[in-house]
């Protein structure tokens, strides 16, 4: 076998999951014509081609689908192999790898960030944001900040916050104008502000408390987001009704900017934490934060965000 059948591997798994030259060049630290190179290279040593390239798309051949089934689970043992040996050193350092959802900045890692890189200078701390539900282990990080009701029970869970809760909110002028809703039914001849879920597509379900059962109601509106700034800007220059979490919110209710409705029907939620598998608990550069996050637990939620 030739000693270089592994070069460029990890490349091919980069693009093979980004679907995209470009965006595994950049996940990588590499160009794209330098991905493509890696590509054209391995597939020379292979003798078919891995990837269907078009000016818009990029998938994988049939070649490629099986080469991915059989490398992407031997490259994660060896990635946790190099881990565990690393993990040993007594000096906390390395990539470490965070996926986040838009609220967790604000809430959470804005508060701690900057504090950690400088407490840790050999730790290099890629913390990617997204809203999108993800498979961590699969998509290469070290652990992930999501609400509790999102996350495998497989997995490690330590809470960062505790039970938050839903909230609708409009602005003073529009009830005003149309009127404060009394009950969910009334939520139908009001203008309400949709989130369109980034897993699904589909603008996302208000969940409710109707007595002791907690339901699903579809909302209509003219405006359907998928940015929580967006919605909450909304709200404040009166366009419709939105529905949001406490944290990070709550200070423009306490200011007046929003009027909170229908309190009564609202949701308890488990509140955000990190989670990562198991054995990564091994991991010198893991356990460090997260022992940095808990001892800085009393300042998440405590927005400095403007709109």
């Amino acid at each position: 076998m030739e000693k270089d059948f592994l070069d460029g591997l990890p490349v091919f798994l980069e693009v093979a999951r980004q679907k995209s030259f470009s965006r595994a060049g950049k996940t990588i630290g590499i160009s794209a014509s330098a991905v493509s190179q890696t590509i054209r290279q391995i597939e020379g040593r292979i003798g078919v081609p891995l990837f269907y390239r078009t000016t818009r798309s990029v998938a994988l051949t049939e070649a490629g689908q099986e080469l991915f089934a059989r490398v992407a689970p031997a490259a994660q043992e060896l990635k946790q192999a190099f881990e565990h040996v690393h993990s040993l050193s007594p000096v906390p350092k390395g990539l470490l790898r965070i996926n986040v959802p838009s609220i967790a900045i604000r809430s959470v890692l804005e508060h701690v960030t900057i504090d950690f890189c400088k407490k840790y200078p050999d730790i290099t701390l890629d913390i990617v944001m997204e809203n999108r539900t993800i498979d961590i282990v699969e998509e290469g990080f070290d652990a992930g900040i999501r609400l509790g009701e999102m996350v495998q029970p497989d997995m490690v869970w330590v809470l960062l916050m505790g039970t938050i809760r839903s909230m609708l909110g409009a602005s003073p002028a529009y009830l005003e104008q149309y009127g404060t809703p009394q009950t969910l039914e009334d939520l139908a001849n009001h203008n309400c502000i949709q989130f369109r879920l980034p897993s699904t597509g589909q603008p996302y379900r208000w969940h409710f408390m109707d007595g002791e059962k907690e339901i699903q109601l579809a909302t209509n509106g003219n405006l359907i987001v998928n940015s929580t700034d967006l919605m909450l800007r909304a709200g404040l220059d009166g366009l419709g009704i939105i529905y949001l979490l406490n944290f990070g919110s709550i200070r423009y209710f306490e200011s007046g900017q929003l009027v909170e409705v229908l309190r009564e029907c609202s949701v308890p939620e488990q509140g955000l934490g990190l989670y990562f598998p198991r054995r990564a608990q091994q991991s010198t550069k893991l356990r460090v934060f997260v022992d940095f996050l808990r001892e800085r637990k009393h300042l998440f939620g405590q927005s400095r965000e403007r709109v």
